[in-house]
């Protein structure tokens, strides 16, 4: 019995991708893109808030620690700027010894007062600040603060993050509507 032969041909093998082939991958990661845009553009909107209410709640717990250390009251104020930005200052000394400077982002503080820590909001930034007390003080017999306050940290079209500070100085986080993952409904 004889065996079939094998016949090579000369025929080139194609490789690459034809132009259809190209314009159509291309489309496709080009939707993908536009798709993600203005997801992704929400989700920096929200670390952005994430990020500056965890920065709130490491400063009280800055202010507390060091007003126990240093056996001295310490404030916390915060004020509106003239050009709109919101502000909040960490010092010693008297209430309202320091102010927010809105351009340098510095405190001016006046007779004795020093700053410790001061965070300058500014008006064209997504993350607004809001909170239900002027200042609050910090004890160093007792490690209490006084008044308890409720800070919110929002962002337009952005979930709002609370922190409520209690008069033992801790700060308990909460979300408006329990629609940010990590935190508790308000």
């Amino acid at each position: 019995m004889s065996t079939p032969s094998l016949r090579r041909t000369n025929t080139p093998i194609a490789r690459g991708l034809s132009l259809i082939e190209s314009l159509l991958s291309t489309t496709v990661i080009a939707t993908a893109a536009a798709s993600a845009g203005p997801g992704l553009s929400q989700w920096r909107v929200q670390q952005a808030v994430v990020h500056a209410a965890a920065a709130f709640e490491t400063d009280i717990h800055l202010a507390r620690s060091q007003a126990l250390s240093r056996n001295e009251v310490l404030r916390l104020n915060f004020e509106d700027t003239e050009n709109g930005a919101r502000c909040y200052v960490l010092h010693n000394g008297p209430r309202g010894a320091c102010s927010c400077e809105p351009v340098s982002g510095e405190a001016r503080c006046e007779g004795d007062a020093q700053a410790w820590r001061t965070v300058v909001l500014p008006a064209d930034r997504p993350v607004r600040l809001e909170s239900n007390a002027r200042s609050l003080s910090f004890e160093p017999a007792s490690g209490t603060v006084s008044p308890a306050a409720t800070v919110r940290f929002t962002a337009a079209g952005a979930t709002s993050v609370h922190q409520v500070v209690g008069i033992l100085g801790r700060v308990r986080s909460c979300t408006a509507g329990g629609r940010l993952t990590g935190y508790k409904s308000c």
